[in-house]
Formats: structure tokens, C-alpha cells, sequence
């Protein structure tokens, strides 16, 4: 894929009325932010050596000729200059290829499943360098346990602190087992002392790595970090982190929590923790979740990055109620909002009063950036960071590693994978007929391309941000 630039700062989509309208709305906004212009924009593909891929015995090589592509880019931070000027980042995978998988059905129980088609993936850190029009993964290294062995991405057994209950499955649907090291890395940020902070959809965990990658320090809500964070829906988990020049550690939960099993669809709030790791003490605030989304749970945010000890950028997107995806940058200043740590509306946490109860005490938010306004066209922006000048910011986005679940059964076309469940005492796969009882079936499922690429974009401000 050729880069996409441009060398203007309104894009080629909008009409001459609509650019009289930005900027008379831009006049109105002078001192808030939204008058700062783009003034350049591209996007770099990411590619990588051959060693990078993921090889698997059941691809198909006719649609994975080189294997599965390392999706870098669940977390980003800047990392330096090249002698030539290059922007140099770090970047983090996530827990390895995996794919919705069908239900489990073991001792009586069900639980829900993910399919990795390369178990013994190792969550990895890169350096990825901008040149020559294309995001290069120039290294990487897997994280390590404290006894130097390499992390896995396999989930944490269930009743352990981290565990998202679910079962593990390989390819030709046998369960795998877990790992209770497991780690599901979502950021990255570095520190003063050049060490890097991790935050992990698992536990949610907020683990302090050195240069090696092997780790130091491990947070979790048993251990040093806000309790209320292990009400995380699973998979939502701690998904952005930064380090503020104070050397706070500030991460936020991906998307809304689930209070007592009563708020998950519910809340209008995502929390975001001002967290310091050597008194452990922290401030939460609340960040108020567009209004736009059918279910408020599909608001999922997806980085953050300080340009002070106050002011932060982070990513909020997901699925609009008119099915569009919604991709923005927004800034927040933590000088403005409330701590809600200990604050009831009404007798109830934040997460179960209305948007109007809760926005005196919630943060206040400037959009920054609409990223579909510049041609973003991928489901996930997962990575953002920001150049020493605060002119340029990066974004990355995470592709799956290029893969999806593909359900093959000569009596069903259109069946989902969840409708379907293994049985673990007689390895057998049922489908849940509607008002019927659960039918053997004769199913396939396997691996597709999951059709996005990966990518990593600059937006250049006129103004500092």
C-alpha cells in the first residue's frame, strides 16, 4: 500500500459551506483547542522481515503466504530521533493472535473461549522507525518473567486475580490450559529512568519493565492499584497508559465498568487513574463516553499520552447507533474534574447515575482530532504518542494480526461462531438450535484474513498542542 499524504490542512471531502462553518465554529473556539489546524498528514504501512511473521501449521498458505503479521501497535510511545531525523517509537503486541471462539462446556460449566492459533506467541516490545514512507520494525523482544522466561499471552486460571474466565483452544478446538504469568499488554509509556509502564487487560495489571523488557514491579487491584479496577468487563481491562513528569503513572480502564454485574451496558463514565506507583496512592476521575453509541459498553478508549502533569491526550472510539465507526482524539485537563474515588450520587457510585448527574464532578473534553475526517479507515486506533515539540502526534492502529474466525457448516451459511459449544467430556460440537434442543454438528472452524493492515499515522499541528 502506497502512504496516503496530503499538504492541506482541511480535507479534500469537505465542501466550501462546510469549511465557512469549521471556521466560523473555529473563531468561537479560540482558547480550547479545536482552532489548532492539521497541517500534514500521512500514513506509513507497517512492515517487517520475515522473522517478524507467526507461522502456524494450519494457515492457509495461499492467504497467508508469509504467515501472520505481528500486530504492533497496541500501545506506542516516542522513542527518539534518528541521525537523518526519523521519528523512533517503541510499540507493544497485545497477548498473541486469537479469535473469538465458541462455547465451552467443562464440568457442568460454560464459559466463553478465544482461539490461539499460535499458543506460544510471546507478547512482544518493538522499535519501529518512520522512513522512507513506511513504519519499519527495525527489533524486537518478548517480555520477560522476573526468572528471565519469556510472558505468555495465555489467560490466567479462573478464581486468580487477572483470570477473564475464559477457556483457551487451539485451532482444532482442543483446550490448551492456562498460564498464570499470562499477560494481555494493551500500552506502553516510558519513565525518567528509562525503564517502560505497561498496562494489561488481564489483571488489570500495571507492570513496571526495564530495557531488557524483563519486569521489575507488577501491580494489580490485590496489590497496589485501585480495587474497583477488577470490575473491568473482561477484555476491558487497563488499555492506556502514560507517565507524567512528576512520575505518576496515569491509565485508564478501556471502557465502562460493570458494577456488580448492574452497570456494563449502563455507565456513562470511563474511570481514568492518577496512580503513584511509590506511595500508591491515586486520584480516579471521571471521563464522560460520547453520547453517540447504541450500547454505551461499545465506547472503548484506546490510548492516552501526557503533555504535562495535567493535560493528556487520549483516543475514544467504537460503534456509533447509526453503525459508523467513531475514532477521535480528545485532550483533558485533570485540574478540571473532581475526584470521585469515594463520591456517591444518590447513594450509588458514578457509574449508575445519568450523564447530567455526573457531569459536575466528570472531566471536562476538547476534541482534537477526527481521524475518519483524514481517511482513517480501520477499526482500532490503539497507539498514540506525541513528538517532544507537541506538534506531531502518532497513531497506530492494531489489525488482530490480520486474522478472523471463519465457521464452515454445510447445513448453517450464516452461523456465528457463538453459537456453538464444545463439550469437553466427549470433545463433540453442538449448535444451539433457536427454541430446540443444542444438534451435533459438523463444523469447521479455522482462520481467515482479517482484512485491515497495519498502519501508523502523523498528524502535524500548525500550533503547539
Amino acid at each position: 500500500t502506497s502512504p496516503s499524504t496530503k499538504d492541506f490542512s482541511v480535507p479534500s471531502n469537505i465542501k466550501p459551506k462546510q469549511m465557512l462553518l469549521s471556521a466560523i465554529i473555529g473563531t468561537l473556539c479560540v482558547g480550547f483547542g479545536s482552532a489548532n489546524t492539521v497541517t500534514n498528514y500521512q500514513m506509513y504501512p507497517l512492515t517487517m522481515g520475515a522473522e517478524q511473521y507467526i507461522q502456524n501449521a494450519s494457515l492457509d498458505k495461499s492467504q497467508f503466504p508469509q504467515g501472520m503479521n505481528t500486530a504492533y501497535g497496541s500501545g506506542l510511545a516516542f522513542d527518539g530521533y534518528e541521525k537523518d531525523g526519523s521519528i523512533r517509537l517503541v510499540s507493544v503486541t497485545d497477548r498473541g493472535p486469537n479469535l473469538d471462539g465458541l462455547n465451552v462446556k467443562d464440568n457442568n460449566k460454560t464459559y466463553p473461549s478465544k482461539i490461539f492459533p499460535a499458543p506460544d506467541f510471546k507478547p512482544q516490545i518493538a522499535t519501529i522507525v518512520l522512513k522512507d514512507n513506511k513504519a519499519v520494525v527495525v527489533s524486537s523482544k518478548p517480555i520477560l518473567n522476573p526468572n528471565g522466561t519469556a510472558v505468555t499471552g495465555l489467560p490466567i486460571p479462573s478464581g486468580q486475580v487477572g483470570s477473564s474466565n475464559e477457556k483457551a483452544l487451539t485451532t482444532d478446538i482442543t483446550v490448551i490450559g492456562y498460564d498464570e504469568n499470562g499477560l494481555d499488554p494493551e500500552g506502553i509509556a516510558p519513565d525518567a529512568d528509562g525503564n517502560f509502564w505497561l498496562s494489561d487487560e488481564y489483571g488489570p495489571f500495571i507492570i513496571k519493565v526495564d530495557k531488557s523488557g524483563k519486569i521489575i514491579e507488577k501491580f494489580s487491584p490485590a496489590n497496589g492499584l485501585p480495587e474497583i479496577a477488577s470490575q473491568r468487563t473482561p477484555n476491558c481491562g487497563a488499555e492506556g497508559v502514560t507517565v507524567l513528569p512528576n512520575g505518576h503513572v496515569v491509565f485508564f480502564i478501556q471502557s465502562i465498568l460493570n458494577l456488580n454485574n448492574e452497570t456494563k451496558k449502563t455507565a456513562t463514565i470511563c474511570r481514568v487513574f492518577d496512580w503513584n506507583p511509590k506511595t500508591q496512592q491515586y486520584t480516579t476521575y471521571a471521563y464522560p463516553i460520547e453520547a453517540t453509541y447504541k450500547k454505551n459498553n461499545d465506547a472503548k478508549l484506546g490510548d492516552i499520552v501526557a503533555l504535562d502533569n495535567h493535560r493528556m491526550l487520549l483516543i475514544e472510539q467504537g460503534k456509533q447507533a447509526d453503525g459508523s465507526m467513531m475514532n477521535k482524539v480528545f485532550e483533558i485537563d485533570l485540574r478540571i474534574g473532581q475526584d470521585i474515588t469515594n463520591l456517591l450520587i444518590n447513594g450509588k457510585p458514578p457509574e449508575y447515575a445519568t450523564a447530567a448527574e455526573v457531569t459536575p464532578y466528570a472531566l471536562k473534553k476538547t476534541e482534537v482530532l477526527d481521524l475518519r475526517a483524514y481517511g482513517w479507515n480501520t477499526e482500532k486506533a490503539e497507539g498514540l504518542t506525541v513528538t517532544p515539540d507537541h506538534k506531531t502526534l502518532v497513531i497506530a492502529n492494531d489489525n488482530d494480526f490480520g486474522i478472523a474466525t471463519k465457521v464452515t457448516d454445510p447445513e448453517r451459511q450464516k452461523a456465528d461462531v457463538a453459537d456453538y459449544t464444545l463439550d469437553t467430556s466427549t470433545g463433540k460440537i453442538f449448535y444451539k438450535e433457536k427454541d430446540a434442543a443444542p444438534k451435533e454438528a459438523n463444523s469447521t472452524i479455522s482462520i481467515k484474513p482479517g482484512g485491515e493492515t497495519s498502519q501508523v499515522w502523523t498528524f502535524t499541528f500548525k500550533d503547539k498542542l
